[in-house]
């Protein structure tokens, strides 16, 4: 499967979103260790950042999220450009605008479906 799927577009992007991921629980654990560190400091933080601890870890996260973030904003610009639109491209069509899920579309999608008759007298369950 990897031979035939090897240089597919989808698998790339497949393959980023798995790099999304990984980042972000970097990033979680960078800032739960962070988190972590100023609690033990308490009241003593300004003490306590003075062996460059907390700094470190202030730069770790933001250089962490300011990577993250370039990258998720190009990836985004990427997609709404090339993938989007060709996805666009091979949607199929329905008869008359009517799209497949329940929204308000003209005509609604529920006059395409066959119609349950009711019985005489108007409601289900009440005696004739």
């Amino acid at each position: 499967a990897k031979d035939i799927f090897g240089d597919c577009a989808l698998v790339e992007i497949i393959h980023l979103h798995d790099c999304f991921r990984g980042a972000l629980k970097n990033l979680e654990a960078d800032v739960t260790e962070l988190c972590s560190e100023i609690t033990a400091a308490g009241e003593d933080i300004n003490k306590y950042a003075g062996d460059g601890r907390i700094c470190d870890l202030e730069r770790r996260v933001a250089g962490r999220f300011t990577v993250i973030w370039s990258v998720f904003r190009a990836h985004s610009a990427a997609e709404d450009e090339f993938i989007w639109p060709a996805l666009k491209a091979k949607q199929v069509d329905l008869p008359l605008g009517v799209c497949a899920c329940e929204c308000d579309s003209d005509p609604p999608i529920q006059s395409f479906l066959p119609q349950q008759q009711q019985p005489q007298g108007g409601h289900l369950g009440q005696a004739h």
